[in-house]
């Protein structure tokens, strides 16, 4: 995934920080580059916040879902980022110096 348009920084009613974007992404099996409106919040958004402003793509994982229409907007598709992707030996490593 790598963000096309600059992420919008943005806060939910309850006060809770989000950025949302226009990205790039490729699906598993698929060499086609296609885009979709992407949002993080939270952990996610800290795990990947210093990756958003530019640079090479970065791997996230997350859940497709539909955002509903409401007065301003027609529904769309959205990814909704869950954290970012690391390889599995760093993952690893950061598990054993968690225990």
């Amino acid at each position: 995934m790598a963000p096309l348009a600059g992420p919008r920084s943005k806060k939910h009613k309850n006060g809770t920080e989000f950025v949302s974007f226009i990205g790039e992404y490729k699906s598993r099996g698929s060499e086609k580059v296609r885009t979709m409106f992407h949002s993080a919040s939270g952990r996610a958004l800290d795990a990947i916040r210093a990756d958003l402003k530019e640079g090479p793509p970065i791997r996230v994982f997350g859940v497709s879902d539909e955002m509903p229409a409401d007065g301003e907007r027609k529904a769309k598709q959205i990814f909704r980022i869950i954290g970012k992707s690391e390889p599995r030996e760093q993952a690893g490593e950061e598990m054993q110096q968690a225990a």
